[in-house]
């Protein structure tokens, strides 16, 4: 029953925005700081990071009106390279791909908005031990949660900055706990 009324709640939007004349796709990419996996996230002593700090997105949605869209996007963190006390460090990649729905009010040129959505992420890597090299991998999903702005250039180009926030299962000395993430992204989107 639930599932019936959401899909009716959702075409009956789809047909509303197709009358208004709103509905259009989009595309774009992002750059951000300050994406961590869960491991260098969790951090506890002796815990040094060293590499990419710089986080890559590809952007992809579709305008439902003109106060909400749908939105995919896939996200890559890059190579960190942990160094622990005890071990010779662990070499860790992160990245996953998310989906959500944005709330918008347009203000002219500008667009403050919320997000909420689905993040899945994935860590994998090696550890490096005294006895050489060990596989690591990690995935989980989580809420994703975020706001920003957004400027219109021009009728089919638009700027964002944006801030997400997600949690991730702690490892190490934060085992047990989840550790939030805060990413902000700047983003470049082409409308069609």
């Amino acid at each position: 029953m639930k599932r019936h009324l959401a899909v009716g709640l959702l075409l009956g939007l789809v047909s509303v925005a197709a009358q208004a004349g709103q509905l259009g796709g989009y595309v774009g990419g992002s750059v951000g700081d300050g994406l961590k996996g869960p491991l260098a996230a969790a951090g506890g002593p002796g815990l040094g990071v060293e590499g990419s700090a710089r986080s890559y997105r590809l952007v992809g949605g579709w305008d439902l009106g003109r106060y909400v869209a749908v939105e995919a996007a896939y996200f890559d963190a890059g190579s960190q390279h942990l160094v622990p006390v005890a071990d010779n460090g662990f070499d860790v990649d992160f990245s996953g791909h998310s989906a959500a729905a944005l709330a918008r009010l347009p203000l002219g040129s500008f667009s403050p908005f919320v997000r909420v959505g689905m993040l899945r992420w994935k860590e994998k890597g090696e550890l490096m031990t005294i006895i050489g090299p060990t596989p690591y991998s990690r995935a989980d999903e989580s809420l994703l949660l975020g706001a920003g702005v957004g400027y219109d250039v021009a009728r089919n180009f638009s700027l964002r900055a944006e801030w997400e926030r997600f949690e991730v299962g702690g490892t190490g000395a934060a085992r047990g706990r989840d550790v939030q993430q805060d990413q902000l992204w700047l983003s470049a989107l082409a409308r069609f």
